[in-house]
């Protein structure tokens, strides 16, 4: 969803969150590898890549895309709540839109920080509360003009509009404040926060994509960034 607004132009899949160079020759653990695009992506860069996925389709879709591309690494299904590995095992973590899905994410929270290397990073995504997506989109379009509030609850709607809607969207997802995610990751030494995503979101208000699509375009990006009122909130963690 959304994942070219993280790439620079004819650069790397989340080249504005990744630092490729400082990965090459690191030990990375990615949780929730998807269709294995980025697990592709950091094995080209010289990492020494594990990746996990609860699901055995994304496992399956991660280990064809490498033998395609004739590229080694680690893939098997994993639970993020218990990651199979040893503690310190990684120089760095990435998780992108996976452990606010989890029952426990602060289990999973501290999951990649008790496997964490000390004075390494992760960078996790989850979903932010502070956002015109949650607010507006789901909240306010949906559950207060369509009426949806009215026979379901807010965690109803939030499950169903989070992701694959068109599908009935997905069993459990959850939203955090800054404040909030942060302290899901308590022991760590040092948090940063970034917000992304608006631009995007705003064109799925129907008033703006009607009255002007381009209308977000002409919103200088330094005032987004300030209003941090994107849905995707990315951490920087330390340990």
């Amino acid at each position: 969803m959304y994942i070219f607004l993280h790439k620079k132009k004819k650069k790397k899949l989340f080249s504005k969150i990744i630092n490729y160079k400082n990965i090459k020759n690191k030990t990375v653990l990615i949780i929730g590898c998807g269709c294995g695009t980025l697990t592709t992506e950091m094995v080209k860069s010289g990492a020494k890549v594990t990746a996990i996925d609860i699901t055995p389709t994304a496992i399956k879709n991660t280990k064809r895309q490498l033998k395609e591309n004739k590229l080694k690494a680690i893939v098997f299904e994993a639970d993020a709540e218990q990651l199979p590995f040893k503690n310190e095992s990684f120089d760095f973590v990435w998780s992108w839109g996976v452990i606010h899905h989890t029952p426990n994410t602060k289990k999973a929270a501290q999951e990649i920080l008790r496997v964490l290397k000390k004075g390494c990073h992760a960078k996790v995504m989850i979903y932010h509360k502070n956002s015109i997506f949650y607010y507006i989109l789901i909240m306010f379009i949906r559950g207060i003009l369509q009426g949806k509030l009215l026979f379901q609850k807010p965690q109803e709607l939030l499950n169903k509009y989070t992701d694959h809607s068109h599908k009935g969207g997905t069993p459990l997802g959850k939203t955090y404040t800054s404040n909030q995610a942060k302290k899901l990751f308590s022991g760590s030494k040092n948090i940063k926060t970034q917000v992304y995503g608006l631009r995007n979101e705003l064109y799925f208000i129907p008033h703006i994509r009607n009255m002007c699509y381009k209308l977000p375009d002409l919103i200088p990006k330094l005032i987004l960034e300030k209003l941090r009122l994107g849905w995707f909130l990315v951490l920087k963690i330390k340990k």
